[in-house]
């Protein structure tokens, strides 16, 4: 039941931008949703299907400043694999806070 919930929510939104409710800014003026797109590509296995799509990911932010903990929420295990990958040991600048907070932000893929 819980697999057939999560892609009806993301299909449900899928205006939604690639960037938090609250966007928490960093002391450089650029915000966590901003520093993770930046670079990050569209999924193969989203191509391939032809669909434009949300992807949430949420992680947290290890002392080094880098990504840990990092989790894609969907089903398709291509998905998560190339995201991670791309996502994964990133460094983020000027983030500062616990390392204990999860941080959450949706990826708003749109194919042309």
């Amino acid at each position: 039941m819980k697999t057939l919930l999560l892609p009806a929510f993301l299909l449900l939104f899928t205006t939604a931008q690639a960037r938090p409710v609250h966007p928490q800014t960093s002391r450089h003026g650029q915000s966590l949703a901003t520093q993770l797109t930046a670079g990050v590509q569209c999924p193969t296995a989203l191509i391939e299907s032809g669909r434009s799509g949300v992807i949430v990911v949420s992680f947290r932010i290890g002392a080094d400043q880098r990504l840990t903990d990092l989790v894609v929420h969907t089903d398709n295990e291509r998905i998560n694999a190339e995201l991670t990958r791309q996502l994964l040991g990133r460094k983020l600048t000027g983030q500062s806070g616990s390392r204990q907070q999860t941080h959450i932000v949706r990826f708003h893929f749109q194919l042309s």
